[in-house]
């Protein structure tokens, strides 16, 4: 195994990923600007031969099921043996899943708890979780206009149909979900 990059927030993992196209992606949930469930998800469309494992000290099993939704193949608790990093890498590079046994048990409680259904954000475009996102993280309809070189008038377009999609019609809750979901962190 080799490491031939790194990244120090969710949006340089995307780009680096598709830069360098790695075999294996280890992906933390918790990142700057963009959380490592959403870069896991844009990874996996981008580059459909890159495998992603989740390492994270996480034990949410929400959050778990997230990433796993999202496309990553595994989950490794970062208080895992040095061992279990490794092993983990080999066994989804071979085609397995991999799920840290401290969390197994909860991650299948949650799914089946849910149904086995996807996240929320599967229902919207690629424009709209990054409208979400921005907004979430605090930025104004100018702001997230200026950012995405689009109209004001767009942002609140966007904004429009994500209430509409998931039922939700304030900033405060629209955040909660994209925390929940991971496109954000605190």
């Amino acid at each position: 195994m080799e490491v031939i990059g790194e990244a120090s927030d969710g949006l340089m993992a995307v780009e680096l990923a598709q830069e360098l196209q790695p075999d294996v992606v280890v992906m933390d949930v918790t990142m700057p600007h963009m959380g490592g469930i959403e870069a896991t998800r844009l990874i996996r469309e981008a580059l459909r031969h890159t495998i992603v494992l989740a390492l994270s000290m996480h034990t949410n099993p929400g959050m778990i099921c997230a990433i796993l939704n999202a496309g990553a193949a595994g989950y490794v608790s970062k208080t895992c043996r040095s061992s279990e990093l490794p092993a983990a890498i080999r066994i989804v590079t071979q085609g397995g899943t991999y799920v840290d046994d401290s969390v197994a048990m909860a991650v299948a409680t949650e799914k089946e708890r849910k149904g086995g259904q996807a996240p929320f954000l599967s229902m919207l475009t690629e424009r709209e979780r990054e409208v979400l996102r921005l907004l979430a993280d605090g930025n104004s309809a100018e702001m997230i206009a200026r950012k995405l070189d689009i109209s004001e008038k767009t942002v609140f377009s966007h904004r429009k149909n994500l209430t509409r999609k998931l039922g939700i019609e304030t900033i405060a809750e629209l955040t909660k979900l994209a925390i929940r979901e991971g496109l954000i962190t605190i």
